[in-house]
């Protein structure tokens, strides 16, 4: 197995030295001038290789270093954009005048539209600009005639923000979310914007951004019911906005959601229906146009999608795979799966910590490595039973490589996930087809979308009544990184066992399991033995938990106790039993030991009294020395530890 994956493919060696040095870079934050010595120093060692005679150790070394150089490009890529974050972080205090430009527009979940904007600071007095960063540009009370893709806009940087990141138990981190992705602050309100110049709408990305609005207008238009039109705009270009809640989450609990986003799936079947209808051109003269011509139509579709990290992934591995079957290369698809992450990663390095990226790539390389050897052990003759278990083999390659990851990202694990995919994916896939033709034609019979809706219907209702049953998923389910990198490694621990009948890696795969459990042990010992004071940052509306045990007292106002999503975070870790009281304007102190809490109703903040601060360990809390008290603001949780 190491044989195989370390030696047959060398771009692997590069790739885990590309991935392993923007993991350093993220988490150690190391200076350019070390980064730049130790670059240095790697190519005068490279220098001196070259000159060296090759010998098996030289060779060896040889390659360790070039990884290792491979690894420091991958930091110094990371550098580049800490920086950039850096930058942009010390002139948000500034009133300097900066000017943003419209650069894309997608639609929210509330239905507005919000808007990705470049933002501008001028550097000399010849009008000469740098970029700065990306923004997000929201709730703006403006027509939609003067935000058009490619308006430019002065603004003043104190209209700027980051985004607010509260820290509490598991939940979302925005802020590196978006950092991620390049997006480092936003905008909610433009108090006196200046729209310097409106472009034309003829704009390649406004023929974009209009291609999308008219694909969701016709099928909101013959297809009224918004869990069917939701659906089918998934299905097509991966936009799962318009799906109701109920419904999204049915998906994600009968692990049947990945369909809803364009992947592989969906852009090979464009690539094949593209094929089918160049079909004339097979003459040797249509060859390179042909090619041209498909390449070109697959990746217009992927930009009309989104341009999401699967969907990229998918386009790129199928114009090399293109592109090889045209030289008459030979093929080996674990090459071009690796080349296309090196190349992603390469470009945009924050790829690496996007869930969709990793759920991506994990899943292709499941199916890649496991569908043989799962096809293979249990060999049929029949060849209906042979394809149902085909597709049952494709699901359990896929499930069991993205197993760790989505464990991780979304603390769930469907247990109805091979009945489910059984019956969703060939209808979908049909849908899929079925979807594309109506909207490339759509003056065909009304008939034909009234049956496309009975469909999609029937798929929404089986799907539901699947995520109803009791034990459709295993729910709670939290691994720190370095637990679910342990995970990983107990799973292909297992598969190489399976696979070459070792005992030894099945030895392996226990002991992982083993430091998974001791590690899950002492984190909920210490949640059932120590007594705690939480407070919970929702809606900027702070919520005081006591908890003792399994037992925890919440004190919330109206909001809160109206809506209880923020009550997961006390009962992901613990399955506490928790009560809540309401608090009111006149509701009294909270008296704990020698603490006192108070509940400003106007500021939405809780105050806190202590009258003998000994002992005590404060997190994320603001104090005011002058008072000697501690004031919490809005969105800044913390955690008062009781010894």
């Amino acid at each position: 197995m190491f044989d195989v994956f370390w030696f047959r493919f060398p771009l692997l060696r590069s790739l885990f030295a590309l991935v392993l040095g923007i993991y350093i870079q993220s988490i150690f934050m190391l200076s350019g001038l070390f980064l730049s010595v130790m670059g240095v120093l790697n190519l005068a060692l490279i220098v001196m290789l070259h000159f060296k005679k090759d010998g098996l150790i030289q060779s060896v070394f040889k390659g360790f270093v070039l990884n290792l150089f491979v690894m420091l490009i991958g930091m110094g890529l990371v550098k580049l954009e800490q920086n950039q974050f850096h930058q942009f972080q010390s002139l948000l205090s500034s009133k300097k005048t900066a000017y943003i430009q419209i650069e894309n527009k997608t639609m929210a979940s509330n239905g507005n539209y919000q808007y990705h904007v470049d933002l501008y600071l001028e550097i000399t007095q010849q009008q000469e600009f740098q970029k700065i960063g990306m923004l997000l540009l929201k709730n703006i009370d403006l027509p939609d005639s003067c935000l058009t893709i490619g308006t430019c806009i002065a603004i003043s940087m104190n209209e700027v923000s980051l985004f607010q990141n509260t820290r509490n138990p598991h939940e979302y981190n925005f802020l590196n979310y978006y950092k991620r992705k390049g997006i480092y602050g936003q905008i909610k309100y433009l108090h006196q914007p200046v729209i310097l110049c409106a472009p034309s709408s003829q704009t390649f990305a406004n023929l974009v951004v209009n291609a999308q609005i008219y694909l969701r207008r016709l099928i909101q238009l013959k297809l009224p019911a918004v869990s069917v039109s939701g659906v089918i705009l998934a299905l097509i270009d991966g936009d799962d906005s318009m799906i109701p809640k109920q419904l999204l989450n049915a998906y994600a609990s009968t692990g049947t959601l990945h369909v809803l986003a364009v992947s592989g799936m969906h852009v090979g079947l464009v690539y094949a229906l593209i094929g089918f209808a160049l079909f004339w051109m097979k003459l040797p003269a249509f060859k390179i146009p042909k090619l041209i011509l498909q390449l070109t139509l697959v990746w217009l579709y992927a930009i009309v999608c989104g341009f999401s990290p699967s969907i990229v992934r998918a386009a790129m591995m199928i114009s090399l795979h293109a592109l090889a079957a045209f030289l008459n290369r030979p093929q080996q698809q674990l090459n071009v799966l690796f080349s296309t992450a090196f190349i992603m990663l390469f470009f945009t390095p924050n790829l690496l910590f996007d869930a969709g990226f990793q759920l991506s790539f994990c899943a292709v390389f499941g199916l890649l490595t496991l569908y043989q050897p799962i096809v293979k052990f249990w060999p049929i003759k029949n060849k209906w039973v042979l394809s149902v278990w085909k597709l049952s083999a494709a699901s359990i390659a896929a499930q069991l490589a993205t197993l760790p990851l989505a464990v991780y990202h979304f603390h769930q694990f469907p247990l109805l996930f091979l009945p489910a995919n059984l019956l969703v994916i060939p209808m979908c896939t049909l849908c899929i087809y079925w979807g594309l033709l109506l909207v490339s034609i759509p003056h065909l019979p009304d008939a034909l979308w009234n049956a496309l809706s009975s469909t999609i219907e029937l798929i929404n209702e089986f799907t539901l009544q699947l995520a109803a049953f009791k034990w459709v998923k295993i729910d709670y389910l939290y691994l720190s990184e370095s637990g679910t990198i342990i995970f990983a490694l107990a799973m292909v621990c297992i598969v190489v066992a399976i696979k070459n009948k070792s005992g030894l890696m099945l030895q392996w795969a226990i002991c992982c399991f083993l430091v998974i459990q001791i590690q899950l042990f002492v984190k909920k010992y210490a949640f059932y033995t120590q007594p705690f004071i939480r407070v919970y940052a929702y809606n900027n509306h702070p919520c005081l938990a006591l908890v003792a045990g399994k037992q925890a007292v919440v004190f919330a106002d109206s909001v809160c106790s109206i809506e209880k999503p923020f009550m997961m975070g006390l009962k992901l870790e613990g399955n506490y039993t928790c009560d809540i009281i309401k608090i009111k304007q006149n509701s009294p102190s909270i008296h704990v030991k020698n603490y006192s809490f108070n509940y400003e109703f106007k500021l939405n903040r809780w105050l806190l009294q202590i009258n003998e601060p000994k002992g005590i360990e404060l997190t994320n809390l603001h104090q005011n020395r002058s008072f000697g008290q501690w004031l919490l603001s809005r969105n800044t949780p913390f955690e008062l530890f009781l010894y």
